[in-house]
Order: structure tokens, then C-alpha cells, then sequence
């Protein structure tokens, strides 16, 4: 730990991004120009660590780390005071040779030692350097010259991947395939997209990129022909008369918009395609050794190797044999075939396919490649033939949007790279091609320089949390991201809490049409693991991750229910072929990483500039909102207090938008939102209601079924019923469709129901509705989590929003901060644009502020939570003095006159707001882990369930909560509460992430710091002064808040010292 934070606060400021430690250490050496020794020594040091030790022994590698901290200490304190009183161990590493040919390897690219070599350091042998000739890469020109510019700029050190090496006599280093940055995965049909008739072309994947992808009947008749092959692989014996009535079900919306005649053609080509399908599963798979028994439908791969990852349609393995197909299903018609009678892009997909299976299998397994067009009338399956050419040409057009992806990066301020999309720069597009860059030339042409600068800054902003979620960054000492699930070894994956692992099978129910599998920790599991219903991840067997790959197909799940006796999954697929679950015993769960949620802020980004300018000039907050033209009415509901029914009555009589801000208690949710629809509905509008979490649409479900009975039956909400509360699933779009069985049909549901709920993400995956639908009213809840790009295009499409929200609690998650999301741009700041990481919420609440819009904002000021004990201290550091308690609820007011039983306890309930002062954890300085505060907070729990006991209050799951700072502090405490007897399945355990949105009756705050600078790490100012994540800490309490830490750690803080100072002491 020592170790690897000295090598992180030595190159921390640099503005790069290190995913490994290789990576950190290699750096190091560059910038301080470090002896070839002492590199060695810390690579050897970093592996010996990884490796517990196995080669040097763990007094040896122990008396190198205390060398290498001495001489890491005099760098930066740039001395030789701590070095030369500590001697380096004497030891012997026996170095891996390779000879004549390597497969692949990861390096770190350091330097050019002349034109046509480089200079590079082996993750397998990094205490030497090596030398790597560019005579087998002529197709990656464009990479080269990419690598030059990193040299030119001193951008470096440079991590990428060499495939097929072949090694001379002077262990030169002589690659087939170079793939830049290869812990960025670029998706198999990203690249394949770039493949036009006339050849590739990485610009190509800007349009894919940034243009809207609406649905129209081919992505219909696709997604139903996809459907077809797998219900065929299950029953081949399957008539088309048997799936009629599912086919309107895949995607009733599109259904709905179409005319009747559309709607015959297109049923009278599906029975076309299916009646080919079953030919090809019945009869042609067999001609081509395929046995549909032993086939894996869909399965997903990742290959840092080449970058790349992917899922297939068809994947077959011949048993005992490294013999295997892919076969990979097309509903198109063929367009300019290529010599193999396959569309360029089609043969493209395939062949990276195929090196991304090799490389998943170790180069063992030899795949044949076929096609399946299944709209021709016979020769359906078509054999698609390995070309090492063309394979590397598909790799070397990969690297070039790596490349495309930095320059996104670095186009912020200078727009030139825009102009580049031209219709005179792509001579031979034509046909979609040629419209979609038109299109997009268009847009940004006609975007005056303000907007167009909004749009270069958001682009950039995304595609830089993209590239750090990809490949990693830096959070402390270790990095965390999507590599992490390659990069980073079991031990160091439990330090984080970031894996489940050793799972055993319990019920699998995978072949069935929930695609559900059971699984139950063992002793090796860690239950503490941060995971959670709803988390996205994914499964893979345990055993399978290997030089830094999983070797092995991964599946795509959801977390849908877990406790600690069993963890339920909701596969993303159907399993058709259980072989896999057979062969394995063991299994680990890790987080998965979406790109689709990236994709749809591209998107809606650039659709935004589609809608009308007076809406944009609005929410770019050039255009003053104007009230209701209509005389203002006042809204009054019993119900409610005075400064509740005039922000209900402010929102009706807004016209184009109006923004409440709701601190703690105040019930946005269950008071505003709820009046608010209530009054809507009678009126007759449209309304949608959205939130970021399906848990805030669960509350919003509850709103609006609170407002009458027969409300309960007047909503749709938008999603999936595992993500929904059990109380809401009913009322899903999916359910609600079930039993319908024509297009007028769903066209009157719609109509008749004015009130939708969704998530913005689920909105999203649905936006054909706006083309069958008028909406009124859109209201946001927790407006303050949502980033600009998530929410700009879907408020044009409203008459009117209402966006709710807290700017001072947690802000939406973002990974970069520093310069990358401070606004400098004149024309931006006109619209109140500083921070691209704040919410637009933020930015038009402000805005408001600063030019005198008083009529579009307002603030709840009347809370009904917390004591006024407690809310005293948040008033006045968070809200300004603003707040005040709702005076018709006594408990606010209340004194407490509760029974005790001895002197501890008496002290306990002394005060509303307690400090126990705790002494640090001398064993665990730098851990984040303190044994003392754990146990005291274990003490604390037991004479409050007395007192409890005592005064016969009922013990629920809203009653006690303990918050901390990290996961160990929450294993530590939960073994304190077990031990001491407590069940902690009604006292939750956790961090403030995930507190909030909630409350209970007393919330335990155990620091958990033991240092001064692990304390630093958890306090966060916003730039208004404003420690958001202790706000919501104290406002999550409703009748008491203990806090315990060390008190002169945390009085190093102002503002930390005046919380101890508004709390009584009790030691």
C-alpha cells in the first residue's frame, strides 16, 4: 500500500491517465530519468507483489520494498537522507526468453530509437528494452504516424499490443499486428460499419456515432428474424403460425405507426425468412458440420489481444477438438458483394470474429466463418474466408478510431476537426452513406458558433469519461474500469470489493423464458462485495482469467434479487446449450460497463440540434421562460403547506419551464410531484413523469397511484418488470400490451393513458412513442444527477418541463474533474455553462439567479424530516438559512422522554447530534479500516436496541443506519454487529451513495480515518463551498446523527470542526 501510493503522489498532476502500475512505474522512469537498475528493481518489486512473493521470497521482496520506499522518498524529497541508510538485497531473476516467435504481448511504448524502430518495455520482462522494427506493418501507416505524434509531444509512455512476433537473432521484435491502446475495447460492428464496397474508412464511425438511430422496419423485421433463429434452434419442428402472435410483441410501437399494407408486407417477407431459417437449421447446418445441439446462441467475448469485443449469433465448438464455426446471421439484402458474394461489412464482422475467438482460446482454436443471409432463396449460408490482409486492415482501421476517439477528446475548444466532415472529403459515398454525411455536415453547419462550441465541449467531455470507464483511471492507488476485469488479479479485485467469486450453481433456469440462474456463495466468497439489486455484471467461470484475458465467453447479467445465502441473475439471453454451466463449478460475478449509455448521450446531443431553435435557444438559457399566457390561478390543496401549494400553483402557471428545488424532506416527490399530476390530469395533459433510478420511479409510481384509488389502473410505466417495485410490474408497457392483439388496439391504450413513468435511459430505448404520442408536461425528478447530454434532446420534444432537484446533494457520477470539465469559453459562460459536470439543472437554477428569471425558480423551505436539532447544522452550512420545519408535525419540536437504564445511555440521548471521539488504528495508518470504531459502533447499536427494547419501540429496517466511508470499514462493523449477536439484515451497513434517497430514525457515521491524508480523500467541496456528500450524510437522519472519528483528524476541516462543535461530546 505504502509503495503503491509513493509511486501515485509521484506522478499524480500530470493530467495522464495509468491504468496498471506497469504503467505508473514505466512513467516514473521516463520523468525523473531513473537508473535502468532501479526500474527493474520496482517492476520486479510490483510482480513479486502480485505474485505473493514466489520468487524472491517474502523477506527478500520485504527488504527490497524498504530500499525502493527509501529511494521513492529521497525523489520526492528530493534528497538521498532516506536511500543511504538502507541497503539493496542481493538476488537473482531468471529472466523468460522468447525465441524466434511470440503470439502477442503487452508493451509499453517509451521511445523512437530511429525511423523504423521503436523502443518498448515487456509487461512479461520489463527490466529490459527492447526494440521493435516496423517491417511487417505496412498497413498501419496511420497507427505508426499516430505513434510519431506521441513521440513529437513527449505523450508518453504509450501502452499497446503486438500480435504475431516474430524475434531475430538480435531479439528485435518484428509484430504483424499493432493494436494501439488495447485495453480499449472497440465494439466488432463499430468496425465493421467503417467497410463500405469501396473499402475502409475509420471516419465513417462518427456518423454511427453521433447521428440518431431511429427504428423503421428493418431494425423491426431484423430483431424478429433474430428472434426466428433462436426459437428455431430450440424447436426446429416450429411453424411460422406458431410465432404470428410474437412477432407484434418484439415491437408493437413500430406496428402501431405503420398502415395496414406495410404491416401484410412485412408478415408476408418474415414468413419468407423464417420458412428459409428452418431450411438452413433442419438441413444446410448439417452440410456444413454444424450439429444445432452442441451451438451457443449469442454468447459475448472480450479480447484485449486485438481490442476488440463482441457477441455472436452463432458460436459451435466440435467436442475434443479445436475445430469450431461462427456463423453470424444477416436480414439484409446483399449490396455490392464482394468476390465471396458477402457485403464488405458483413465480411468484415466475421473475420474480426474470428481473431477475437482465437485470441480468447490462446490461438488454439480454428474457426470456419459463415454468413447466413436468411432473405435469399437458397445458398443461404456462405463461407467467408480467412484473409490475414484483410483481417489486418480490419485492426489497423480499429486503431485509426482510437485515434478519432482522442481527437474527439482534443477538439473542445478548436472545432477545426468538425469541418472535416464534408461530403467533398468522401468522393465515393453514395446511397445512405452520402445522405447520413450530408446530414451530419448540415447540422453542424448550421449551428451558430455558440451552439457549436456546446457541442465540441459535451463531445469531448463524454468521449473522455468514455476512454477513462473503457480503460481505466486512477481512484487512489488502484485503477478501476472495464480493465480492471483483465488487468487487475483476485487479491486486488477483493481489496475493492469489486468481485464475487467461487459461486456455486444452485437452480439454473437459464433455457427458460425468464433465463434465470441461482447461485450460492462459498467460503472463498466475499459477501461484502460492493454489489446490489439492479447492478449490471457479468458471470464468467472461475479459473478462466489468464495473461490478462478471460479465456472464456462471458454472460451478460442482472443482479435482480441477493441476500447472503444466494445471488439471483436475470441472463441477458436465453441459454440454449447448458454445456457450459456443466463444465463448470465455479463461477465469478464483476460489474459490467455499458457503452450503450455513452451511445444515447452522443446521440442526444446532436439530436437536440435537430429541434426547433426557439427551444434550444430556451434551454441553452439564451431565451428568458415566459409564464402561462392565461390568468395565473392559485392552487390550494389541504394537504399541503403555504409554501407547498404555491410552488404547485407556480409550476401550472409556468409555460415553458419551471425549477424546484427540494431539500431534504421537503416531499418533492410525494407531495409536489404527486399535486402537481393530480392537477395535470384533470386538466387533460399528457404528462411524463422521469428519474435517473428505478427506485425514484418506483416512488414516483407510488405518487401518483396516491392520489386515488383509480389511479392505480391510469399510468404506463416504461422499463423491465426486474428492475420495477413488485407493486408497479402490472403497470408495465410490456404487460399492459400482453393480451392486446391489434394495432388499433395499442393505439387506444396509448391514447387513454396520460400519464407515463420511465427512467430517462428506458425513455430513450423508446423513443417512437413521441411519433404516436403529444406530451404536454414533462417532469424530472432528480433533475440535479442528470448530465446535460442525458436530458437536453428529450426536453425539446415537451411543451413544457419541470425539472426537480437538490444542487446540494450528490451531483451525477462523473469521473473526470479538474481542468477537463471548467468551461472558459466566453460564449458558453453567456449561457451559464462553467462546469460540464454539473447538471443542467444546476446550470439553469443559477442561471435564474443571475439575470432576475424569479418566476421560473423556486424552493421548498419546509421540511418534515429531520429534528430541528439536527436540520439546525445542515440550515446553515448547506441551505443558507433557508430551511425551517413543517410546524403541524409535533415530532420536529419534540423533546425526547425516554426511559434508560444506565449512564452510557442516558449521555446517548443527551443530544439530537452526538460525537464519540474514537483514537486512530495505529495497525491500519493507510488502510481505511479502524478496529476501534467498529467495535464502538457495534456498542452503540446494543444500547440502542435496549433503549429501544426499554421504551417498546418497534426495531425496523428504517429504524437504525450506519454510514461509512469505505467497504472494509462496512465488513469491519458488520463483524462486530454479528459477533455481538445484532441482526444486520434490518441494520443496514453502507456508504453514503447509497443512502441516498433514504432516511432512518438514527444515523451512526463511523469516519474511519486514520490519517490526515486518507481523510483529505473523502472530503469534497464543490465549487460553491459545499461538502455535498456530508450533507447528505447528516440530512439522512431523522431523529438523531452520531458521528465517530478522530478528533484531531477531522477539526483539520472547518468545516468538519464546526460539526463536532454544533454536536455534544460523549466519550
Amino acid at each position: 500500500k505504502v509503495f503503491e501510493t509513493l509511486v501515485h503522489h509521484l506522478i499524480k498532476g500530470e493530467g495522464l491517465v495509468f491504468n496498471t502500475l506497469f504503467a505508473k512505474i514505466s512513467y516514473l522512469g521516463l520523468k525523473f530519468k531513473l537508473k535502468k537498475r532501479l526500474i527493474f528493481d520496482l517492476h520486479i518489486y510490483r510482480k513479486e507483489f502480485d505474485n505473493n512473493y514466489k520468487n524472491l521470497g517474502q523477506k527478500t521482496a520485504f527488504q527490497l520494498g524498504l530500499y525502493l520506499m527509501g529511494e521513492l522518498l529521497d525523489i520526492a524529497d528530493d534528497t538521498n537522507r532516506f536511500s543511504k541508510k538502507i541497503k539493496r538485497p542481493e538476488f537473482e531473476i531468471r529472466k523468460k526468453r522468447f525465441k524466434g516467435r511470440r503470439l502477442y504481448g503487452r508493451f509499453l511504448l517509451t521511445g523512437r530509437k530511429n525511423s523504423e524502430e521503436y523502443l518498448l518495455v515487456d509487461e512479461e520482462n520489463p527490466s529490459e528494452e527492447l526494440v521493435m522494427r516496423t517491417d511487417n506493418l505496412d498497413v498501419f501507416r496511420n497507427s505508426l504516424e499516430y505513434i510519431n505524434k506521441k513521440v513529437e509531444d513527449n505523450d508518453l509512455p504509450l501502452t499497446i499490443g503486438l500480435v504475431y512476433i516474430d524475434i531475430d537473432s538480435f531479439d528485435t521484435l518484428l509484430p504483424q499486428v499493432l493494436v494501439l491502446q488495447p485495453d480499449f475495447l472497440v465494439d466488432v460492428t463499430s468496425i465493421a460499419e467503417c467497410f463500405k464496397h469501396t473499402g475502409g474508412d475509420a471516419r465513417y464511425y462518427l456518423l454511427n456515432k453521433f447521428l440518431p438511430k431511429p427504428k423503421n422496419k428493418y431494425i423491426t423485421i431484423g430483431n424478429t428474424v433474430n428472434f426466428f433463429l433462436d426459437e428455431l434452434m430450440s424447436n426446429s419442428e416450429l411453424e411460422f403460425n406458431d410465432l404470428v402472435f410474437d412477432i407484434f410483441h418484439i415491437d408493437p410501437v413500430m406496428y402501431a405507426l405503420m398502415e395496414d399494407k406495410e404491416v401484410k408486407d412485412i408478415v408476408s417477407s418474415l414468413r419468407v425468412h423464417f420458412d428459409n431459417l428452418k431450411r438452413v437449421v433442419n438441413e444446410d447446418f448439417k452440410n456444413v458440420y454444424i450439429d444445432t445441439a452442441k451451438c451457443i446462441l449469442e454468447p459475448s467475448f472480450y479480447s484485449p489481444v486485438f481490442g476488440i469485443q463482441g457477441r455472436l449469433d452463432i458460436y459451435y465448438q466440435k467436442e475434443n477438438s479445436n475445430e469450431a464455426a461462427i456463423v453470424e446471421l444477416k436480414s439484409g439484402k446483399l449490396f455490392r458483394a464482394n468476390t465471396y458474394g458477402l457485403n464488405t461489412n458483413h465480411y468484415t464482422q466475421t473475420l474480426l470474429y474470428e481473431m477475437m475467438i482465437k485470441s480468447v482460446f490462446n490461438f488454439k482454436v480454428k474457426p470456419v466463418n459463415y454468413i447466413l443471409y436468411s432473405v435469399l432463396e437458397s445458398n443461404n449460408i456462405r463461407f467467408a474466408p480467412s484473409i490475414s490482409a484483410q483481417q489486418k486492415e480490419a485492426i489497423s482501421v480499429r486503431n485509426d478510431i482510437i485515434a478519432i476517439e482522442e481527437e474527439i477528446i482534443n477538439s473542445r475548444d478548436n472545432i477545426d476537426f468538425y469541418k472535416k466532415i464534408n461530403i467533398d472529403n468522401f468522393p465515393t459515398a453514395d446511397g445512405f452513406l452520402k445522405r447520413d454525411i450530408e446530414k451530419l455536415q448540415l447540422l453542424l453547419k448550421n449551428m451558430n458558433e455558440t451552439e457549436l462550441m456546446y457541442f465540441s465541449h459535451f463531445a469531448s467531455f463524454i468521449a473522455r469519461e468514455h476512454r477513462l470507464a473503457k480503460i481505466g483511471y486512477s481512484r487512489g492507488e488502484r485503477s478501476v474500469g472495464q480493465s480492471a476485469l483483465w488487468l487487475l488479479n483476485d487479491k486486488e479485485k477483493e481489496e475493492q470489493f469489486s468481485i464475487l467469486k467461487d459461486l456455486e450453481i444452485k437452480e439454473n433456469f437459464s433455457d427458460k423464458a425468464n433465463s434465470l440462474l441461482i447461485l450460492e456463495p462459498t467460503d472463498s466468497t466475499n459477501e461484502l462485495a460492493n454489489f446490489r439489486k439492479g447492478d449490471i455484471v457479468l458471470l464468467y467461470p472461475t479459473g478462466t482469467k489468464n495473461n490478462n484475458k478471460i479465456e472464456s465467453q462471458v454472460f451478460k447479467s442482472t443482479i435482480i434479487d441477493l441476500n447472503s445465502k444466494e445471488i439471483k441473475l436475470k441472463l441477458r439471453n436465453k441459454i440454449y446449450n447448458n454445456s457450459l454451466f456443466e463444465k463448470y463449478d465455479h463461477w465469478n460475478i464483476e460489474h459490467d460497463f455499458l457503452d450503450s449509455g455513452f451511445s444515447k448521450m452522443y446521440r442526444s446531443l446532436l439530436k437536440f440540434f435537430e429541434e426547433d431553435e426557439e427551444k434550444r435557444k430556451l434551454i441553452l438559457g439564451l431565451k428568458a421562460p415566459q409564464v402561462s399566457g392565461s390568468e395565473n390561478s392559485i392552487f390550494r390543496a389541504e394537504e399541503l403547506t403555504d409554501n407547498q401549494n404555491d410552488m404547485v400553483g407556480e409550476i401550472i402557471n409556468s409555460k415553458d419551464y419551471f425549477l424546484l428545488w427540494g431539500p431534504p424532506g421537503t416531499g418533492k416527490t410525494s407531495k409536489i410531484i404527486k399535486q402537481t399530476v393530480r392537477e395535470l390530469y384533470e386538466k387533460g395533459e399528457n404528462i411524463m413523469l422521469l428519474a435517473y433510478t428505478n427506485r425514484a420511479v418506483d416512488e414516483l409510481c407510488e405518487a401518483v397511484e396516491s392520489i386515488s384509488p383509480a389511479m392505480k389502473k391510469k399510468y404506463i410505466r416504461i422499463g423491465s418488470r426486474f428492475s420495477s417495485g413488485k407493486d408497479y410490474v402490472d403497470n408495465l408497457f410490456d404487460n399492459k400490451v400482453r393480451d392486446i392483439k391489434s394495432r388499433v388496439e395499442l393505439n387506444q391504450l396509448i391514447e387513454k393513458h396520460k400519464i407515463f413513468i420511465a427512467t430517462v435511459s428506458s425513455l430513450q430505448g423508446k423513443e417512437e412513442l413521441f411519433l404516436i404520442k403529444k406530451f404536454n408536461t414533462l417532469i424530472v425528478d432528480e433533475a440535479s444527477q442528470l448530465l446535460e447530454p442525458m436530458l437536453v434532446s428529450i426536453l425539446a420534444k415537451f411543451d413544457r418541463f419541470i425539472l426537480v432537484g437538490d444542487h446540494r446533494q450528490l451531483p451525477a457520477v462523473v469521473i473526470q474533474n479538474g481542468n477537463n470539465v471548467v468551461v472558459e469559453n466566453d460564449n458558453l459562460k453567456e449561457t451559464g455553462l462553467n462546469d460540464l459536470s454539473s447538471s443542467l439543472f444546476e446550470r439553469l437554477f443559477q442561471q435564474a439567479i443571475d439575470k432576475g428569471r424569479g418566476h421560473a425558480y423556486g424552493m421548498l423551505r419546509e421540511q418534515g424530516r429531520m429534528h430541528q436539532d439536527i436540520m439546525q447544522f445542515a440550515n446553515e452550512n448547506f441551505y443558507s438559512g433557508k430551511l425551517e420545519v413543517i410546524k403541524s408535525i409535533d415530532r420536529l419540536t419534540a423533546k425526547r422522554n425516554l426511559k434508560t437504564e444506565n449512564g452510557f445511555q442516558k449521555e446517548l440521548l443527551k443530544s439530537r447530534m452526538i460525537f464519540i471521539p474514537t483514537e486512530v488504528d495505529d495497525e491500519q495508518t493507510l488502510s481505511k479500516v479502524n478496529k476501534y470504531e467498529a467495535k464502538k459502533v457495534s456498542d452503540i447499536v446494543l444500547e440502542l436496541l435496549k433503549i429501544f427494547e426499554l421504551n417498546n419501540i418497534e426495531l425496523t429496517d428504517k429504524s437504525i443506519g450506519i454510514i461509512t466511508t469505505f467497504r472494509a470499514q462496512i465488513a469491519r462493523i458488520k463483524n462486530e454487529l454479528e459477533k455481538a449477536g445484532v441482526d444486520i439484515t434490518i441494520i443496514s451497513v453502507d456508504t453514503v451513495e447509497r443512502y441516498q434517497g433514504s432516511a432512518r430514525d438514527i444515523i451512526i457515521y463511523s469516519m474511519s480515518v486514520n490519517s490526515v491524508s486518507r481523510f483529505r480523500q473523502i472530503v469534497s467541496v464543490d465549487k460553491n463551498g459545499i461538502d455535498r456528500k456530508l450533507n447528505v450524510v447528516i440530512t439522512r437522519a431523522k431523529e438523531q446523527f452520531i458521528l465517530l472519528g478522530n478528533e484531531d483528524i477531522i477539526s483539520t476541516d472547518e468545516l468538519y470542526s464546526k460539526l463536532v462543535s454544533a454536536c455534544s461530546i460523549l466519550k
